[in-house]
């Protein structure tokens, strides 16, 4: 069945298409990062890198149009009068849309196809993405979707130093004393960890912003992860184990990670680790790995497993089979 139809209502999707169509494909932090390092390891001149200049593409999603037909009902209060039973057929992705993602990724990846990125020919590409997208051109990198770029003559440093303390300005911890690690070594969260109940929606703000801030921070994606599942009822106790994360980030807002330009060695590195039956609601453990290229970390990851296992050594085992795979990922792309 190609054709779709959408119900767009109160901000809900009623989806009826084949689950095969509904395939979002997204940029990963982990791709900058892993460029950034790769690119400083070689000793490639900083200011011919691809990633040291940036583009934004102005309402990126409606360049792309959907491969399916997609209908909308008419926006309440606007029908045409006398076509009331009548829907709009949609020719650009629209925000929302399930397919929206892949449609601008498709899109912006027959034009890199078409008009090639090496460095030779970063002028001309620049030139050819501004004639076919509405485009501002940024200039010389020094942000980049909320993270800090540092480039100097030694190597690139990344952050979110101006992102953490907006965060703790935002929830009011600006001025509480920090702590040395973001979580208690050996505390176990459970889901349903008794105690008042707080407003579900700030929680959901403070562990949403935690989680982008994983994008240049591996020290708090453990502890992050840790505190996601009791989003739904967040406890007193929950919101002061996120708000201790928060303290932690008071006393580092300046971490992030440096990428040494010509380090010696360009291997990729990876450590990888499980915390056997962590979660005592489904006896589920927890896998964690790191990726290191040359000086500095590229990707990382701190999960539960998809099955229960039966001992340490069999969760050790679901947790090297996970790195592996990504692993052998990562060697395609290298």
């Amino acid at each position: 069945m190609k054709y779709i139809l959408y119900r767009m209502q109160k901000q809900k999707i009623q989806q009826l298409m084949k689950r095969h169509l509904n395939i979002s494909t997204r940029k990963k932090a982990g791709m900058l990062r892993l460029n950034l390092s790769r690119k400083t390891t070689h000793g490639h001149s900083l200011n011919s890198l691809h990633i040291s200049e940036g583009l934004d593409v102005k309402s990126a999603f409606l360049h792309g149009g959907p491969n399916e037909e997609v209908y909308v009902d008419q926006r309440r209060g606007y029908e045409k009068s006398g076509r009331e039973h009548c829907v709009y057929k949609l020719h650009k992705a629209l925000y929302g849309l399930k397919q929206a993602p892949r449609a601008w990724y498709i899109k912006i990846e027959a034009h890199f196809l078409k008009q090639g990125d090496v460095e030779d020919l970063m002028k001309k590409f620049k030139t050819s993405m501004i004639k076919e997208f509405d485009i501002s051109d940024l200039g010389y990198m020094n942000y980049f979707l909320g993270i800090e770029v540092t480039q100097g003559n030694v190597g690139i440093f990344i952050c979110q130093k101006r992102y953490v303390e907006e965060l703790l300005e935002r929830f009011g911890m600006s001025h509480n004393n920090s702590v040395c690690n973001p979580i208690v070594p050996g505390t176990r969260i459970d889901k349903d960890i008794g105690g008042n109940l707080v407003d579900e929606t700030y929680y959901k703000q403070i562990v949403g912003s935690l989680m982008y801030l994983t994008s240049t921070r591996p020290d708090i994606m453990f502890a992050t992860s840790s505190i996601i599942k009791s989003m739904s009822r967040p406890s007193k106790i929950h919101k002061q184990i996120a708000k201790r994360i928060l303290r932690y980030l008071k006393g580092t807002t300046d971490y992030g990670i440096f990428y040494q330009k010509g380090a010696v060695g360009g291997e990729l590195v990876a450590y990888t680790d499980s915390d056997y039956a962590r979660d005592t609601e489904d006896m589920k453990s927890t896998t964690g790995y790191v990726f290191k290229l040359s000086s500095g970390v590229v990707t990382w990851s701190s999960e539960k497993q998809s099955i229960v296992t039966l001992s340490i050594r069999e969760a050790e085992f679901m947790a090297a089979t996970f790195c592996a795979s990504q692993a052998i990922w990562m060697k395609r792309i290298l």
